[in-house]
């Protein structure tokens, strides 16, 4: 079943040729595994983690137990290499935040969105070519949706649009309709762009990720089912509902990345085994897979392309937080 809505004009980027899709995932481990104890906190009884790949550093980014926010990094996908946290830091100071943070990369910066305890949008940049977790940030901007409150956590991506590389970013209205927005990165804040799609009827928040030209929009509806429903756009001002995906259904925000050639949506389980799963396409409409893991989470997955990791390159990462009384930081690589 599809739906087209109309919404601001989105133009993306392809991705590279197909290869072997990822069916299995070596043993995920724990950042307390080194010592690093990190107790996680975030979305109530659906904590999760932001995580990009800048360079050679896999970043990771948490809201701690105090509800502050938090960057680690790594150089390779497992857990136990994930070094202690650092608290994000805007002008000397930190910041509060009842839900999941999100991260995003446009090659250069780093992008940090969280939502405040308020229910405000927040921007953050990184310095240009970070490197470590040991930096301060910048505020790039706040948004507050007319009328309401954003509830749950945001989403980023980013994309060339017009030959301008441009951050996407996403959010839930407290009505549960889907926020858009677009900012063109080293812009004016001013110069940002937000849309709203009423009647959408999220239940978690939607993730974001680009494939073959196209956005995704991916989110479990609000019903009884929780089914993955997604809107995609292939920059020509119309947003189409699909329903491809409802075989599966989650219990949390869906984690949404192309890698090498594939597209994968990650969640977890709407049952009370809360376990990692994930699905494929080599087109975008057609999924397979469905392939469920031991690991029980707390929250959502969060995928990143590892290729370009110096300490061991070439896999499908995914960080989550551990279902269990510590919270603890879990990361693995695909096999």
């Amino acid at each position: 079943m599809k739906k087209t809505m109309m919404v601001a004009f989105l133009a993306l980027a392809t991705l590279a040729s197909a290869s072997a899709q990822v069916t299995s995932f070596g043993s995920f481990t724990s950042s307390s595994t080194s010592g690093s104890q990190f107790h996680l906190g975030g979305t109530s009884e659906r904590e999760g983690v932001g995580s990009v790949v800048l360079n050679d550093q896999l970043y990771v980014a948490y809201t701690g137990s105090n509800g502050t926010e938090y960057l680690t990094s790594a150089t390779t996908g497992v857990g136990y290499s994930l070094l202690a946290g650092t608290q994000v830091q805007i002008n000397g100071g930190t910041f509060a935040s009842d839900n999941n943070p999100a991260l995003a990369t446009d090659g250069t910066y780093l992008f940090l969105a969280y939502m405040d305890t308020s229910g405000h949008f927040n921007l953050l940049r990184s310095p240009a070519n970070p490197y470590g977790t040991t930096f301060t940030w910048t505020a790039v901007g706040t948004f507050d949706p007319p009328s309401e409150s954003f509830i749950y956590s945001p989403s980023l991506a980013v994309m060339s649009v017009g030959g301008v590389s441009t951050l996407f970013m996403s959010g839930v209205g407290s009505d549960r309709s889907l926020w858009l927005g677009q900012y063109p990165i080293g812009g004016s804040w001013t110069s940002a762009s937000w849309t709203n799609t009423t009647g959408t009827d999220i239940g978690m928040s939607p993730g974001l990720g680009v494939f073959n030209g196209t956005l995704y929009i991916a989110f479990p509806t609000n019903g009884n089912s929780h089914d993955i429903y997604y809107y995609t756009t292939t920059g020509n001002g119309v947003l189409t509902y699909n329903t491809g995906a409802d075989g599966d259904s989650s219990s949390t925000s869906i984690s949404v990345l192309a890698y090498q050639g594939y597209l994968y949506f990650a969640f977890r389980t709407n049952d009370g085994d809360h376990k990692f799963i994930i699905k494929h396409s080599s087109n975008g409409t057609s999924w397979s897979g469905s392939k469920s893991f031991s690991d029980a989470m707390a929250g959502p997955p969060s995928l990143a392309d590892g290729t370009t990791l110096t300490g061991d390159p070439g896999h499908l990462i995914c960080n989550y937080v551990g279902n269990n009384s510590s919270y603890y930081l879990f990361g693995g690589e695909s096999d």
